[in-house]
């Protein structure tokens, strides 16, 4: 995990970075609407108490920006999924809206408690965010840096997608930062405060089948780029939510259900880049799918001992 030494620079770096990135954008302001003018504010202001949250280790502050990002979030789905289209994307699945929308209030109730399962539920919406807004903030960022009035319509749709796409992956680093600094205040089952290697590895499988089951949603249900493993896909996210559930409960059994369908997830992602046409979104999906993968598997190696030690 990230030394909290350097997340005060961070905090500081990040307002500065919205700065040059919003200078990038601005080179005219003709596309800018209300939402960019609404989003763009709110993740400055979110910056700022973050850098007093940090810098002044005000810890309730650090749960409070989270929380007040993933409500946020929440709300901008549950608009789109009942018809109030915001922002320059059209509205999400309603099917996925519905279940991301439960799974982030979930990961609110589980910040207010001060339960570590609802830490690392958030952590991994901040990083899924961050990746997913940078990966797709790239292939607007030439295309919205210069200002083409020859084809006004296409430069303004792309510099609005290059704003929410930035707001994206700036909300997530500030998720993610914010429950870093914030991570003491959180109760979590004994087994999960070990120190020993198996445990960390147990822990980072949590987050990064977080990462990865949302994905695994949006592959199966908007963009199975592979007919083939669109049911697998279903599966594996199945399996993974159950052996998560049950590996925060400190189960044996959750853990292993995680290392085999961790191995699973290499296995659908390997054949989904291998058969895919558009590789590029292939390997759009296996950036969020491998850590899972990887991950399992080095956790399935630390506990091929101690489960055989169980088993005799």
């Amino acid at each position: 995990m990230l030394d909290r030494r350097v997340l005060p620079g961070l905090a500081v770096l990040l307002p500065l970075l919205a700065v040059v990135l919003a200078r990038h954008l601005l080179a005219t302001t003709a596309w800018v609407t209300t939402f960019e003018t609404a989003i763009s504010t709110a993740l400055f202001a979110a910056a700022i108490a973050t850098t007093i949250a940090i810098c002044a280790r005000i810890r309730w502050l650090s749960i409070g920006v989270p929380v007040a990002l993933v409500l946020a979030n929440t709300a901008f789905m549950i608009s789109h999924t009942a018809g109030v289209h915001l922002g320059p994307l059209p509205g999400p699945n309603a099917k996925f809206s519905i279940v991301l929308c439960a799974a982030m209030l979930l990961g609110v109730v589980g910040l207010i408690a001060r339960r570590q399962w609802g830490r690392w539920l958030t952590l991994a919406f901040g990083a899924a965010a961050i990746g997913c807004g940078g990966l797709n903030a790239i292939n607007f960022w030439t295309a919205s840096g210069t200002v083409n009035l020859e084809w006004r319509d296409w430069y303004y749709d792309a510099c609005r997608m290059e704003c929410f796409y930035f707001v994206t992956a700036l909300g997530g680093a500030l998720i993610v930062i914010n429950m870093i600094a914030a991570r003491d205040s959180f109760v979590a089952n004994p087994t999960w405060n070990r120190r020993e290697p198996i445990v960390r590895w147990l822990r980072a499988s949590m987050i990064a089948t977080f990462v990865a089951v949302p994905m695994l949603l949006v592959y199966a249900w908007m963009q199975p780029l592979v007919p083939a493993t669109k049911t697998s896909a279903i599966v594996l996210a199945s399996v993974l939510t159950v052996g998560a559930v049950l590996g925060v409960r400190g189960k044996l059994v959750g853990a292993l259900l995680l290392v085999l369908a961790g191995i699973g997830l290499a296995v659908e992602t390997a054949a989904t880049v291998h058969l895919a046409q558009e590789m590029r979104i292939a390997i759009y999906y296996a950036f969020f799918w491998m850590p899972a993968a990887i991950i399992a598997v080095v956790t399935g190696c630390l506990l091929v001992r101690p489960t055989l030690r169980l088993l005799r």
